[in-house]
């Protein structure tokens, strides 16, 4: 049955979203009392009998930072989720991670085509999932990958490093952890987040 179910997920692209209808949110039309920090990536809305729902995807710049001996860089990283009614926003949930003091290069990246909203486990409440890479590196190494879904207010989280291939072949091979909210979940949403994982967890250099 494990196996039937993640050759289901790789074959349907990953992509079942139930009875959710999601769209896709320009900048410009996201309301003006609905706020992010920094750069704007990515929205997706979708509406239900509570109101309108807004998942907001931004982060900023590298930070300089400096002190007598060093200078640093620092990025943050965020998702907002809020629900929209009438002229008003209600914050369900914030999600802020940083790469802080780095000497090197920053990566703190959404892997886009990794933010998803679905309802696999057919609840009528949405599962929010957003993957990203982070990393403090000079060299050519593996970058550490997260994807967090949120169903309601609780988080799930699954955190390890990216297998690095050099000519078909895995040089580093990389880990990853599934938190306890992942491991209770229903197995539909266990196994979709392993897909997940192991579509975005090896790069080719």
């Amino acid at each position: 049955m494990k196996s039937f179910l993640f050759i289901l997920f790789v074959f349907n692209g990953f992509y079942s979203i139930g009875q959710l209808s999601v769209k896709e949110v320009k900048k410009r039309a996201i309301p003006s009392f609905v706020t992010y920090e920094g750069n704007f990536n990515a929205a997706k809305t979708w509406k239900d009998g509570l109101g309108s729902h807004f998942v907001i995807l931004s982060g900023t710049d590298d930070i300089e930072k400096s002190d007598s001996d060093y200078n640093y860089r620092q990025r943050f990283l965020y998702a907002r989720h809020y629900l929209v009614k009438k002229d008003s926003a209600q914050l369900l949930w914030k999600l802020l991670d940083v790469i802080p003091d780095c000497p090197v290069d920053i990566i703190l990246d959404f892997i886009m085509k990794g933010f998803r909203i679905t309802d696999l486990d057919k609840d009528k409440i949405p599962e929010v999932w957003v993957t990203y890479t982070l990393g403090c590196r000079g060299d050519v190494s593996p970058d550490d990958l997260k994807i967090i879904m949120y169903e309601g207010s609780r988080k799930h989280v699954l955190r390890g490093s990216q297998t690095m291939t050099w000519k078909g072949k895995v040089q580093v091979k990389g880990r990853h952890k599934l938190d306890n909210a992942f491991l209770k979940a229903p197995k539909v949403i266990h196994y979709y987040a392993l897909a997940l994982w192991n579509k975005y967890s090896t790069v080719a250099y």
